[in-house]
């Protein structure tokens, strides 16, 4: 087990961040409109960011090019004049999900563009528009598709590591539990979220919530989720620019939208990987509020699962007790009161209760 796991981990090490979005390879798009002036300005656009771009005119041409390649986006006109605009939309969504597809429409088209995004758009774009318009949108939409790429990316090699190592753990009975601990715990160092303290964080609040956990009596297989989920909480954040976690204030709203992205980012990353099932709830749901104010869900009291529940007080324990670039590390006495004040609102208020209980020096605490 210790060569496999040093080997993966060695890899993924040596993978950066800034690296892996540079070597990324230039997304495939396919442009559908049936007017010349229009393919040219659209094809000048897209040829100006150094990518070449497919063209296809009507449903003939369409089912050609997406019978011999996938796209990672896809520029639709839904006037065609063949009418096709729906069917061509349908015909992507159901044979290529992962794709995503910008529509055209006219300025009054506020019904169709209900539709196509029901159908399954990603976007749309309303006719006329500017040429900076149409380049914010295709630097949109490229940083979505390499958001997409970098999750799956990450993904893939999260699973190949735990293929690898359990693999060997049919050779070693009884040792399950601890290979899993040895997985991620690696897995988190591995990635270290482009926090330098990121271990020292991961590990504190992971062992606070099995202390509270235990406090409320929780089973040993629900330990075992919610040591592994707090280990992992913020591993959606390695799909995040570093210039954007590191803003500590004046996020505008798209950067804010991203940063709140990463809960999802971070479920979707492990949600193949068995054993961490049931860790997945405290990465997709730790920002949700026990009054349905977080994000990304809204999840309200009792809707949110309980490790969820659980690990938001411990993680604002550490975050208060943490040294931070705008203030220093505030005292216990300061948890206890934010606490009380937001039990019932950010806090559900018998996890506040059991945590009040414990003494201060039962408390992985950063040391000031």
């Amino acid at each position: 087990m210790d060569n496999v796991l040093k080997k993966s981990i060695k890899k993924m090490k040596g993978t950066d961040l800034k690296e892996i979005n540079t070597g990324l390879k230039q997304p495939d798009i396919l442009v559908i409109n049936d007017n010349f002036s229009f393919l040219n300005l659209i094809n000048f656009i897209i040829d100006m960011k150094g990518i070449t771009c497919y063209n296809s005119r009507n449903m003939h041409e369409t089912e050609y090019f997406l019978n011999n390649k996938t796209y990672d986006i896809v520029f639709l006109d839904l006037e065609l004049r063949d009418g096709s605009g729906f069917k061509i939309l349908k015909k992507i969504v159901r044979n290529s999900p992962q794709t995503l597809v910008v529509v055209f429409t006219g300025m009054d088209a506020g019904d169709i563009i209900i539709k196509a995004i029901r159908n399954g758009a990603y976007d749309y774009i309303r006719k006329p528009f500017t040429v900076t318009l149409f380049q914010k949108r295709l630097e949109k939409i490229i940083e979505e598709w390499k958001s997409r790429a970098l999750v799956l990316y990450y993904q893939g090699y999260l699973e190949g590591i735990v293929e690898k190592l359990t693999a060997e753990m049919g050779q070693k009975p009884g040792q399950t539990e601890h290979l899993y601990d040895e997985i991620v715990l690696n897995i988190g160092a591995a990635f270290d979220l482009q926090y330098p303290e990121t271990k020292e964080h991961s590990h504190r609040v992971s062992e606070n919530s099995i202390r509270l956990g235990k406090k409320l009596g929780l089973s040993e297989s629900q330990i075992r989720d919610i040591k592994w989920g707090a280990y992992l909480h913020d591993i959606g954040e390695v799909c995040i620019s570093a210039a954007i976690l590191l803003k500590y204030k004046g996020l505008i709203p798209a950067e804010m939208n991203t940063v709140m992205g990463h809960p999802a980012i971070g479920y979707r990353m492990i949600r193949n990987i068995d054993f961490l099932t049931g860790a997945g709830e405290i990465l997709m749901y730790h920002h949700e509020k026990y009054n349905g104010e977080g994000y990304l869900k809204r999840l309200q009291g009792k809707e949110i699962p309980l490790a969820a529940r659980i690990f938001s007080v411990i993680d604002t324990l550490d975050a208060m007790t943490s040294d931070r670039p705008y203030r220093k590390p505030l005292p216990y006495s300061a948890v206890v009161e934010e606490l009380k004040t937001l039990s019932g609102a950010q806090f559900d208020p018998e996890i506040v209760e059991r945590f009040l209980e414990i003494p201060e020096s039962a408390w992985l605490i950063k040391p000031v």
